[in-house]
């Protein structure tokens, strides 16, 4: 699933039982309703069950979120300000770095550059970069008419989308995402956080310095992407893995990519990010747990399963394996 950590629920080694209890029971309506209660009970259980310390989400109020291109200023009213002000006038760029951005040559790129941003108002690391960078072009003297900042939803179903897809052909696979471009063409990009520092970044970017952003292994996919590489279903997984290696940091880095052409509809793709990701860690049940949703998603629920017990035998308390095992094994 999208989130790399699982409910750890007392209750699910009981569930887990009575489930392999059934599915050892002739095939009959009776068992068939049974496991759809069961996976539909511990679906609904591991997304409302809380630990002591969180709040009841009765007890919460209903945050709103921006969607699509919006205005800086949309920033500027509540509930946004909170967090864009604070962010904002907190961070002090260094001031050696700025003087290095308002010389002539640097203040010509920024003329002729154009910077869209793609956030997330329901993400951390938005909230933070974001109004940092904004006072970071500020105090470079980057006029606002060359920016443009671009909402991405976090439904499952368009994650990481704008409704007007902006983010189409830009492989937006973390938030924020900084793009630079000049004359149509991007020049460079800031992933999620900066690799030394805000403005040290922009000035690589801007002076044309050898600047590789975060997560190395998200240009590898994205030119496996526009040759077709990954939706080849007799691709070597083992080879792709080799390549990956050592440039992924984390297992959840492969994971957010998959998981943002699962909602755009590349399930192929997905799953054979998933596979590679599975590969790279195989004592992970969230991977597993991922694999198995791409191959659910197409209707193969043999390997469905054999992925989410794969999960399961990982990890016993991971709620959302144990759910989508039982729903798919009562259509088997």
């Amino acid at each position: 699933m999208v989130s790399q950590t699982k409910r750890c629920l007392p209750w699910l080694n009981v569930v887990l039982f009575l489930a392999l209890f059934i599915f050892v029971l002739p095939m009959n309506t009776f068992r068939t309703l049974v496991l759809l209660f069961l996976s539909n009970a511990v679906i609904v259980f591991a997304q409302t069950a809380k630990t002591p310390f969180q709040e009841s989400s009765a007890q919460k109020p209903v945050e709103s979120h921006l969607l699509g291109k919006i205005s800086l200023g949309a920033l500027s009213q509540a509930p946004y300000s909170e967090w864009f002000e604070k962010n904002y006038n907190s961070y002090s760029p260094t001031t050696s770095v700025i003087a290095r951005l308002t010389v002539p040559n640097i203040q010509k790129e920024f003329s002729g550059t154009k910077v869209q941003i793609f956030l997330g108002t329901w993400c951390g690391d938005s909230k933070r970069e974001v109004p940092r960078l904004i006072k970071v072009l500020n105090k470079a003297g980057m006029p606002e008419t060359a920016l443009e900042l671009i909402c991405v939803n976090n439904a499952d179903s368009l994650y990481k989308q704008s409704p007007t897809h902006e983010e189409r052909g830009r492989e937006i696979y973390r938030v924020p995402t900084v793009i630079f471009s000049q004359n149509g063409k991007e020049v460079g990009r800031i992933v999620e956080f900066p690799v030394e520092s805000l403005e040290r970044d922009v000035f690589a970017v801007l002076s044309h310095a050898n600047y590789a952003p975060n997560y190395r292994s998200f240009p590898i996919l994205q030119a496996w992407l526009q040759s077709g590489l990954l939706a080849d279903s007799n691709v070597s997984v083992s080879g792709l893995s080799a390549k990956l290696r050592y440039a992924v940091s984390t297992e959840s880095e492969l994971n957010s990519a998959a998981y943002v052409l699962l909602a755009r509809g590349q399930v192929q793709e997905a799953i054979t990010i998933f596979r590679i990701n599975a590969q790279l860690y195989p004592q992970s049940s969230n991977c597993f747990d991922s694999l198995a949703e791409g191959y659910e998603k197409i209707g193969n629920t043999a390997l469905a399963a054999k992925y989410y017990e794969r999960a399961l035998e990982l990890d016993s308390k991971n709620a959302h394996a144990l759910g989508r095992l039982i729903k798919v094994k009562s259509t088997l």
